[in-house]
């Protein structure tokens, strides 16, 4: 799905593309990836041709395994596509299934946009780093996807939302009950800080 179309914008060295077939956003969401792009180190990124902001009405119905699930392509949140002879690692995002477990009041907060778009985009930068940066295809691939998760969320909230940190042991559980919530499920035991961003299987990298 990678694109020969100008880039919308650039994210530091990274070009962003829209490609969107059915999806309208309501919030600017390429102006908050690249703002989330820029806290991530310019090393980090190398080697990564683009990233493109799509719908999952251009994904496939096929299956696939992540993470010992079977779930279709279509719903899932993103890819990360791994470098090939034929070309560079880039990154899909499939916006309208990343902004669908949320309300629609939660994502006209700017800190929460972040939030709902960081744990996917920093999921797949970390796929990027183990592949592309570090040259390692770890088994456990995911669990080392959502450590850079937490390491480059926390580098970003930390400098742009530094006068929330009192704060955020409450908002993390607010955010607990609002997830939850939209899967009619019972909530869970208060989180801790750690349980800010949570794993997801939908979000995982493709080989070909």
């Amino acid at each position: 799905m990678e694109s020969d179309k100008v880039p919308l914008t650039m994210a530091g060295a990274v070009p962003l593309y829209e490609q969107y077939e059915s999806l309208t956003p309501t919030f600017p969401v390429a102006r908050v990836v690249s703002r989330l792009l820029s806290s991530v180190p310019v090393e980090y990124l190398r080697g990564l041709q683009s990233i493109v902001l799509t719908d999952s009405t251009r994904a496939s119905a096929k299956k696939l395994r992540v993470s010992g699930r079977t779930i279709r392509e279509k719903h899932c949140l993103a890819f990360y596509h791994v470098a090939t002879p034929k070309r560079s690692a880039w990154i899909e995002l499939f916006v309208d299934n990343i902004v669908a477990e949320w309300p629609s009041w939660a994502i006209r907060l700017s800190l929460l946009r972040d939030v709902v778009l960081a744990k996917t985009l920093f999921h797949e930068i970390g796929h990027h780093i183990e592949a592309s940066v570090r040259g390692r295809r770890p088994d456990d691939a995911e669990r080392y996807a959502e450590i850079w998760v937490k390491k480059l969320s926390r580098g970003y909230f930390r400098k742009r939302y530094w006068y929330l940190i009192p704060l955020i042991l409450p908002l993390s559980y607010a955010w607990t009950r609002i997830r939850r919530s939209s899967y009619n499920k019972e909530p869970s035991p208060t989180p801790t800080h750690s349980d800010v961003l949570f794993s997801d299987p939908r979000s995982t990298q493709r080989t070909k």
